[in-house]
């Protein structure tokens, strides 16, 4: 168990609140006189020509003052936010009402988040109660009515009629600022996703954007809608901060982009992301589409980013199971972006029933009435099955109480409710500090970067022509140089095509020479013929021994049971005779699965033979791959030369690769665990005479009644491999379960090496022309004819440098306590030396 709060007192997190606000609150004054003093000044006396950007500007500041608002209002309260975000029909909602252990948010087969909403714990509200700022919904109100009297809308679904009524029947007609109880709060949040809905349909109608919902109005924290509610937690208890879950908008859950830019917005300003997932969409043709919305979302750091992969309970026999199913995710769909033990497998439905029936055995001490279409039947099929209503009917509260905790261990919810949720609720004051921290992380590297370009020109009273030349004549030749690089970046893709095409080349070239689908079929008829020898052997030694045995009995005139047992043994060695080098068969289910781990094994040394090829080929590939790159990552060396080799060395990396066969290996595992070998089982019921003079007679009066007397049944089991269908089986396993995801691995890898350089060095161009640019700002500035107004200028620049270095090690001294990394892509002053 994890401590608290990392052992801080109270009062130690508190004081330490206190230090995080002032540190917040000087960034956020700081960028206010930026973009007052400086940036606002230089937009007015630049002309149309000279204007551009630079490291920071005055859009740039309003966004970095509202997320550093957005921090000190968290702060306030030690609010710690887990935004929930749902891939298309993973049940979010479910999760969430899942979590909080009622449904505190509507079902619904469409997408219902309309706008991002808060959830947080508040264990004294016993009642949901929802507070918004309704002001800008209710301005747009107005306008979708006045559009409505434009633009009719044919075939209009029943909520839509319903809220056109609501709009035009009172022209008044308005959302509250607070909701109370379930109900309400579904009409209200049903009503505004409906209200987003008609104003796209009017949109779509006029093809053009009359009408534009005020997500501007949402973008902070403290603005969105919030309901208060007590979850239901195990060991709850007070830690003088607050947990809240933040309902996100999917990302394809909407076509506004508006609304995109919103979730992106949410989560940088979230503690921590929970990413629901659909179990029953892995391993499918929707996974494809699954990894496109998963690239959608932005990116989160890895120490922040929990997923649960919904609807395990819909498992099936040959499904993968918790723990292969948990590497699939860290494989594949979240590659290098989410811890394994991030990942849980859950039943949302399951834990949300268990969680809703408990709580209503403990406040009405007696089992709800049976109801058709409600939770209540819900919950008695999932743990009653068929005739649940029957069944429900005659059990008494201890009876459920014995269900529900068995449901709640099925659905596996326990495990992320301790490890996240609770572990997040108890540590949120930790957290919350940590997390305002990190966000003021960003807008130190821009403050620093921006007044180390400004302090160098500002340092000095006057810069001589000579000086400002030779900075101009290195911004050309810096500019020559980002222009190459880009030039040649766009060439390097080109080039990468081809050594993408030449490894499809050389994988098509390896599986025709290293003849893996001829080799199986030379082993099976080996293993075949073998093992068909080997139980001829066996059958004519079984049918010499008992015939001996029959012959002495039947002179002796002897019956008995060991006798019954030779003849069994005789009729099952019939049926092994039966066996031949197209097809086996065992008479025992033991026989058959040592055959079994033979054919595994020989399975196991052919998949090993094509990892290895497999491998090479991708080890060339990324040598060819990391070749491309060096001259490019010569070119950007030549710039980080002209200004500082450590700034922004992060993009200059060399990137690791993890080995492709230690992600094969589980996948090997997994195919070997599911060879399921197409076996014919056959069970024969054949009458077998008794014999002596008495079960003679016995047999003859028998036949006059149409009786069976004088005789015995025998039942006789056999199992039949056919070869040829094992051979199918092996050549698609191979094929399809280890040389196909091989080939897509290495395309994936190749291209995600591609991808990480491109993006790196991209945004290391990006960062130099922003420098630049700076640079260019500055020596505008250094130009000014008028010296009072300069002088003034760098009074200011010096002395909010000053306060600018002093309140970074105030940040660094309190990070150091709460282990926050510091963005290490910064440039000195003596850039222009």
């Amino acid at each position: 168990m994890s401590i608290v709060n990392n052992g801080m007192t109270k009062l130690a997190l508190n004081g330490y609140k206190d230090d995080a606000i002032k540190i917040l609150q000087t960034q956020i004054s700081m960028l206010s006189d930026i973009e007052s003093d400086i940036l606002s000044k230089e937009e007015q006396s630049k002309n149309d020509e000279s204007k551009s950007e630079g490291i920071l500007t005055q859009e740039t500041c309003k966004e970095f003052k509202q997320v550093l608002k957005g921090e000190v209002h968290k702060l306030q309260n030690f609010d710690v936010v887990l935004a929930v975000v749902g891939t298309m029909k993973a049940g979010k909602s479910t999760t969430i009402n899942a979590i909080v252990g009622r449904e505190i948010l509507p079902n619904r087969n469409r997408p219902m988040t309309s706008l991002p909403t808060l959830i947080c714990h508040n264990k004294e509200q016993k009642i949901p109660k929802l507070t918004f700022i309704s002001k800008p919904i209710n301005d747009f109100l107005v306008d979708v009515n006045s559009a409505l009297d434009v633009y009719s809308i044919e075939n209009p679904s029943p909520e839509i009629v319903e809220l056109i009524q609501f709009i035009q029947q009172n022209k008044n007609s308005s959302f509250n600022d607070t909701y109370n109880g379930e109900t309400d709060i579904f009409d209200f949040l049903q009503r505004l996703n409906d209200l987003v809905r008609l104003a796209a349909t009017i949109n779509s109608i006029a093809d053009d954007e009359v009408l534009k919902f005020p997500y501007d109005s949402y973008q902070n924290i403290d603005a969105l809608p919030m309901i208060d509610v007590a979850f239901k937690l195990q060991d709850d208890f007070e830690t003088n901060g607050r947990f809240m879950l933040l309902d996100t908008a999917g990302p394809n859950e909407s076509g506004h982009s508006e609304l995109l830019g919103l979730l992106r917005e949410q989560l940088k300003r979230s503690s921590a992301v929970m990413l629901v997932l659909d179990y029953t969409q892995l391993n499918s043709e929707a996974e494809e589409s699954i990894k496109n919305e998963i690239e959608a979302i932005p990116t989160i750091q890895k120490s922040r980013l929990f997923a649960l992969v919904n609807k395990f309970d819909q498992e099936s026999a040959n499904a993968d199971d918790a723990e292969t199913t948990k590497k699939h995710i860290f494989n594949n769909l979240l590659k290098d972006k989410i811890d394994l033990e991030h990942i849980y497998p859950i039943s949302a439905r399951d834990a949300y029933l268990a969680n809703r029936m408990e709580s209503y055995l403990l406040e009405n001490k007696n089992k709800p009435d049976y109801k058709e279409g409600t939770w209540i039947e819900d919950f008695a099929k999932q743990v009653l099955g068929k005739r649940a209503e029957q069944k429900y009917e005659k059990m008494d509260t201890e009876d459920i109480s014995e269900e529900l905790e068995a449901l709640i261990d099925e659905s596996r919810m326990s495990e992320p409710l301790r490890e996240v949720i609770l572990n997040m609720q108890r540590n949120a004051p930790y957290i919350a500090i940590q997390s305002a921290l990190a966000g003021a992380s960003d807008v130190f590297e821009k403050l620093h970067n921006f007044f180390n370009i400004r302090g160098h020109f500002a340092e000095k009273e006057k810069m001589t022509n000579e000086e400002i030349v030779v900075l101009e004549t290195t911004i050309k030749s810096l500019e020559k140089q980002i222009n190459e690089s880009e030039v040649l970046s766009e060439n390097i893709k080109k080039i990468f095509s081809d050594i993408k095409q030449k490894a499809n080349r050389e994988m098509k070239k390896k599986e025709e020479t290293t003849k893996i689908m001829p080799i199986i079929e030379i082993r099976l008829n080996d293993m075949f013929g073998i093992e068909s020898k080997k139980i001829k052997e066996e059958v004519e030694k079984i049918d010499e021994t008992i015939n001996k045995t029959i012959l002495q009995k039947f002179f002796n005139h002897e019956e008995s049971d060991e006798r019954k047992l030779k003849l069994a043994e005789l009729d099952k060695a019939k049926e092994l005779a039966k066996s031949s080098e197209q097809a086996l068969v065992f008479s025992t289910k033991s026989d058959l699965n040592s055959f079994q781990k033979s054919v595994e094994a020989m399975t196991s040394d052919l998949i090993k033979e094509v990892i290895n090829v497999y491998s090479l080929i991708l080890d060339e590939s990324i040598q060819d791959t990391q070749k491309i790159t060096t001259e490019l990552y010569k070119k950007c060396n030549q710039l980080l030369n002209n200004l500082q080799e450590e700034f922004n060395r992060e993009g200059l990396k060399e990137l690791k690769i993890e080995s492709i066969d230690s992600r094969i290996k589980q996948n090997q595992n997994g195919v070997l665990k599911n060879l399921n070998l197409n076996v014919s089982y056959k069970k024969i019921r054949e009458t077998r005479n008794e014999s002596g003079i008495t079960s003679g007679v016995k047999r003859k009066f028998g036949g006059w009644f149409g009786k069976t007397w004088g005789t015995y049944e025998v039942d006789i089991e056999t199992y039949t491999i056919n070869k040829r269908d094992m051979n199918d089986k092996i050549k698609f396993t191979i094929k399809e379960k280890i040389i196909v995801p091989l080939g897509k691995e290495i395309e994936s890898t190749l291209s995600e090496l591609l991808d990480k350089n491109i993006t790196s060095i991209n945004k290391f161009n990006e960062t130099i022309k922003d420098v630049v640019q700076e640079m260019n700002n500055a020596i505008i500035q250094e130009k000014m004819p008028d010296l009072e107004e300069k002088k003034q200028y760098k009074e200011k620049i010096v002395k909010l440098q000053s306060s600018s270095k002093h309140t970074e090690e105030n940040w660094e001294n309190l990070s150091d306590k709460f282990a926050v990394e510091k963005v290490d892509t910064q440039l000195k002053s003596d850039i222009a030396a």
